[in-house]
């Protein structure tokens, strides 16, 4: 295991896929809101997709236009946030602010709020990644999609307030790059490798990594559901991950086998994985860090 190591704070954040406006009207107040439904960043997610699922999924426009199919999503580290999908199409590679697609319910595909010609402006050739924390470049990124910067966003003071949740990006990864990372408890003991990660796509947030122990400590061959807040992050290298639990807690946690995947959506199984390591359900973390509960 490499000596650089990566403490993920993974703060069960809020967000969303649902296309919202932001041509210089009111900026959101706790809600999200698309044309058919509101979205409150403070409620339990009501669908979930695997980071897996959701690379590989068809991308259409606003017309009904073949826009070609994800390739990746931007995860901002310390909020959670999928904060840019990138979809893949005729060669090249588009940034799309997360909040420019939604996901119809037969999620089948993602469909893009602008019509297809407009993914040509920002896009990529391979191996040629813009700068994701680079504010200049994502100011035009949000502008050209029609969609409220994450960043400029609020919340009503009534709901709480999540700093991180509104902070810009300093320190991203793509997925597909945590996907398979490694994971280290604070005395260096492995404790097997990231699986997947589970997505809220109405709101781009990060539910859960995936843990897969592969025997590892006496665990046997199973994927344990880790909140996004029991990781944190120390270093910039990302080279692994360091779960913040003790390795007898994960050891006695509530796993399950990759044929039998627990419905991440039931409220009450979500708050007893949080109790049980001590933190705040995602929903419900409205502070700077998701302080274990006293």
């Amino acid at each position: 295991m490499s000596g650089c190591r990566v403490l993920l704070t993974l703060l069960g954040g809020v967000c969303t896929f649902a296309a919202v406006s932001a041509t210089g009207q009111d900026r959101p107040q706790g809600v999200i809101k698309d044309e058919t439904k509101v979205v409150a960043w403070t409620e339990p997610a009501t669908r979930w997709q695997k980071a897996s699922d959701i690379i590989g999924k068809t991308v259409e426009s606003s017309r009904a236009e073949s826009c070609g199919k994800i390739e990746d999503l931007i995860i901002d580290i310390p909020s959670g946030r999928a904060i840019y999908t990138i979809v893949h199409f005729e060669g090249r590679y588009a940034p799309v602010p997360s909040s420019a697609l939604s996901l119809p319910s037969h999620a089948e595909k993602y469909v893009l709020n602008v019509a297809k010609d407009q993914l040509k402006t920002f896009s990529y050739e391979k191996d040629r990644w813009p700068d994701f924390s680079d504010r200049g470049w994502a100011d035009q990124v949000h502008t050209h999609y029609k969609v409220t910067p994450y960043w400029a966003q609020s919340i009503s003071s009534d709901m709480g307030y999540n700093p991180a949740w509104y902070r810009y990006t300093t320190h991203w990864q793509k997925a597909t790059d945590l996907l398979g990372k490694e994971v280290e408890n604070s005395q260096d003991e492995d404790l097997g490798k990231i699986e997947d990660l589970i997505i809220d796509p109405d709101r781009a947030r990060t539910l859960f990594g995936i843990l897969s122990h592969g025997g590892v400590l006496g665990m046997g061959d199973k994927l344990f559901a880790i909140p996004w807040s029991s990781l944190t992050t120390m270093s910039a290298d990302h080279e692994d991950f360091i779960l913040n639990v003790d390795k007898d807690r994960l050891k006695n946690a509530s796993g399950f086998d990759k044929k039998n995947w627990p419905n991440f959506t039931d409220a009450k199984w979500t708050k007893e994985l949080y109790t049980y390591y001590e933190l705040r359900p995602y929903w419900q973390d409205f502070g700077d860090t998701n302080k274990r509960n006293p």
